[in-house]
């Protein structure tokens, strides 16, 4: 089935591509509810949701970019890359949306269309606030991490910190998708289900996974501003033989 009926493209005053399952774009002059309503029609998703605004925090291919939808579900993209190819663009959106969007795939010309629509209700780099942008990629890489409980708790603190230490590393070739590891992130359920990352780990998929430039020292004060606190645990052994430490981020309690 089209996700766009002949009804909607009457409405939208847009004539169906020849052979192809879209109609053509909003014009270039044509009021931003129309690109809405246009990309949501374009996603497969139901009418009663929409594509409600595009963040881009920049406009290179390996630049992440998040669709933000009216039910307040964010679909987030590591890579714009993704978006530009038929196949991989498909199974991004049923995927982040859990199959809410049922997209058909598209031709490459209804490809590019679509992620020009993206481009243009997208926020731009130049606009970007940096704390926005930080914000959106550490709620990308807080979705790649697998999970770990354990507890900062005095008692538990050196078996936490070793647990953490003993994972598979996640490093450059991790973050260049080289090998399968996952950064780990720490669920301290003896402190209210607080989690924190790695702070190793989060910058080296900054680095290498984002192609961001990184002071460390900045960094410390941006997450700061996201309301995440530099924590750096440390403990002995029973019998104070060896002792163990991590540097770590608490994340944001709006992730």
């Amino acid at each position: 089935m089209s996700p766009i009926s002949d009804s909607d493209a009457d409405r939208l005053g847009q004539k169906a591509r020849k052979g192809g399952k879209l109609p053509h774009p909003p014009d270039r002059d044509a009021p931003l509810p129309e690109v809405r309503e246009w990309l949501s029609n374009a996603a497969g998703l139901p009418h009663a949701v929409r594509v409600e605004t595009v963040l881009r925090p920049g406009r290179e291919p390996e630049d992440p970019i998040v669709l933000v939808l009216s039910n307040d579900l964010k679909l987030r993209c590591p890579h714009q890359s993704r978006l530009q190819q038929a196949r991989t663009l498909q199974a991004f959106l049923a995927s982040e949306s859990d199959g809410i969007a049922q997209p058909p795939y598209l031709s490459p010309a209804e490809v590019g269309d679509f992620y020009t629509q993206l481009c243009r209700l997208g926020t731009a780099a130049s606009h970007a606030d940096p704390v926005s942008d930080l914000h959106e990629r550490m709620a990308m890489y807080v979705a790649l991490c697998e999970l770990l409980r354990g507890s900062l708790a005095r008692e538990h603190r050196y078996t936490t910190i070793e647990a953490m230490k003993a994972r598979p590393a996640f490093n450059r070739a991790a973050a260049e998708n080289q090998n399968p590891n996952a950064p780990v992130m720490l669920l301290d359920h003896l402190d209210g289900g607080r989690r924190y990352v790695r702070a190793s780990e989060w910058v080296t998929w900054l680095r290498f996974a984002q192609g961001r430039t990184v002071d460390e020292s900045g960094l410390v004060a941006r997450m700061a501003e996201l309301g995440s606190v530099r924590a750096d645990p440390q403990a002995w052994n029973a019998d104070r033989s060896r002792k163990v430490h991590l540097v770590l981020y608490s994340v944001p309690e709006d992730m």
